[in-house]
């Protein structure tokens, strides 16, 4: 959505896509959501 211009980035952060969160979950705390799972990317 992004990439299409539906969905602009907060002001004053860059336009790069994948700003919000990006990388490879190593280990998942006791009070993290059910659906994350270590190793999920």
């Amino acid at each position: 959505m992004q990439r299409k211009g539906q969905y602009p980035p907060p002001p004053g952060v860059t336009a790069i896509i994948g700003l919000e969160a990006s990388g490879e979950i190593v280990l998942v705390g006791d009070k993290a959501k059910e659906q994350w799972n270590n190793g999920d990317k």
